[in-house]
């Protein structure tokens, strides 16, 4: 069977790889010069790739009964499996699974000398403009295929080709498609002290208020900017920020840079600066 996959990402590479294992003529479609770019700027470089945490209740969607199957210990080991045997070596940190490199190159080399390994067929520079089906999957009126899978991603990075073509290309064929809205993204503020502290990483918890109530807070190293605040506790609350916004609610975040202290040192600590500088204590 002849299967296009259109788009040479993360998700676009994997399929292609297990695609062709499958005994399949793949072809990938990639409109930039190499393969996984964005891959290459995950993790500030260093390309987090999995986490142990496999927890249904960490995935939104609003068909999650079609999920449950796929989210259990037995897809869990085959993703790690499948890293093992491309050579990928884990570094793992509180959970989150780096390659022992640290660096992104790793995970973005190991994919495409699988894929050379395989002999899986490359159009690089190659943009689908058009996909149309006639007892054959026709791209840009050239190239015939009997499936075709979609790996654009989303409109995350067009800089790294995500411009959103995957979502023209599910409307041509009648599906529907969800209003896009940024998840798992950095923090932006126009306070004006942004730029004294870019630069700092420290542990920390962030508290998510929307409309003036606590609705969540997440602890871990977070990233000091100079367009405001990122990190992995940053990432996990900013979906429900971006919701709530899109929603036109009010959404603002606290930031506690000593979580290590009990409220109660707090009250005695701030009890004692009070009397060692108010000039009417004797």
């Amino acid at each position: 069977m002849k299967i296009a996959i259109v788009g040479g990402g993360a998700a676009g590479l994997v399929a292609a790889i297990t695609c062709s294992k499958k005994g399949n003529d793949v072809t990938i479609f990639e409109g930039n010069d190499k393969l996984g770019k964005k891959i290459l700027v995950t993790g500030n470089g260093r390309c987090n790739y999995f986490n142990d945490d496999f927890e249904i209740t960490h995935y939104h969607s609003s068909n999650i009964d079609l999920l449950k199957p796929l989210i259990n210990k037995e897809n869990k080991n085959k993703i790690l499996d499948f890293f093992n045997s491309i050579g990928i070596i884990p570094k793992i940190i509180d959970g989150y699974y780096y390659p022992v490199t640290n660096q992104a190159t790793t995970i973005v080399e190991s994919l495409h000398n699988e894929i050379k390994r395989l002999g899986i067929n490359i159009l690089f520079n190659t943009k689908v403009n058009s996909i149309k089906y006639d007892n054959k999957f026709i791209i840009n009126n050239e190239y015939f295929f009997d499936k075709v899978i979609i790996a654009t991603g989303s409109k995350a990075a067009p800089k790294t080709g995500s411009e959103g073509l995957g979502y023209q290309i599910a409307t041509t064929f009648g599906h529907n498609t969800i209003k896009p809205l940024p998840a798992l993204v950095q923090l932006k503020s126009d306070m004006k002290y942004m730029k004294d502290w870019s630069g700092i990483r420290a542990d920390a918890i962030i508290k998510m208020y929307e409309n003036d109530e606590l609705i969540k807070e997440e602890r871990g190293e977070l990233q000091l900017t100079d367009y405001g605040i990122s990190g992995i506790c940053t990432f996990q609350l900013s979906r429900d920020i971006v919701i709530g916004l899109n929603n036109n609610k009010k959404e603002h975040v606290c930031i506690n840079f000593i979580p290590w202290l009990k409220s109660n040192t707090l009250e005695y600590l701030e009890g004692r600066n009070k009397m060692m500088y108010n000039p009417s204590i004797q």
